[in-house]
């Protein structure tokens, strides 16, 4: 009799343990804020504008692409060490790997207004993928809080 109270105990004790686990994997997301070092949100034609991605975490890997209006912004390049970006199929690639084995928590993306916009032109981040220091997965989709925030900016001629 004490052997089965001891084993439910046991098992008790087992399946509590892995349901905090698995309710503390749900609260802890991974987050991203998209922003920008422009001094307001509208900008002028010849302008130049950094397009900044904060994470909650060091990141050590990365790719996605940000749909933008490629029209009324051409891409100048990165303003962050191993991070590459390009026009792809009229949005933006980006692919972060680091080498020093520090990572970041913060990508930056320099821009240029070409065309003025007849309303606020768009960025969002779509299809990523974040490897966070010290993590053996990656986060993606539902798992990266903020991603399906756009942000927008408005651009005047001169």
């Amino acid at each position: 009799m004490k052997k089965v109270i001891i084993t439910l105990i046991l098992i008790a004790l087992i399946v509590t343990s892995i349901i905090l686990i698995k309710n503390k994997e749900k609260d802890s997301k991974f987050t991203i804020n998209i922003s920008t070092e422009a001094n307001s949100k509208t900008v002028n034609v010849g302008d130049e504008v950094i397009l900044t991605i904060k994470t909650n975490e060091t990141i050590i890997a990365s790719n996605f692409e940000i749909n933008y209006d490629n029209e009324a912004f051409e891409v100048v390049g990165s303003e962050t060490n191993n991070f590459n970006v390009t026009e792809k199929n009229g949005k933006i690639a980006c692919i972060y790997a680091d080498i020093t084995g520090e990572g970041t928590n913060e990508f930056k993306l320099k821009l240029t207004a070409v065309k003025e916009t007849s309303g606020k032109a768009s960025f969002k981040m779509e299809d990523a993928k974040f490897r966070a220091e010290g993590q053996d997965e990656s986060y993606t989709g539902d798992k990266i809080s903020g991603i399906d925030k756009a942000f927008k900016l408005k651009v005047n001629n001169k």
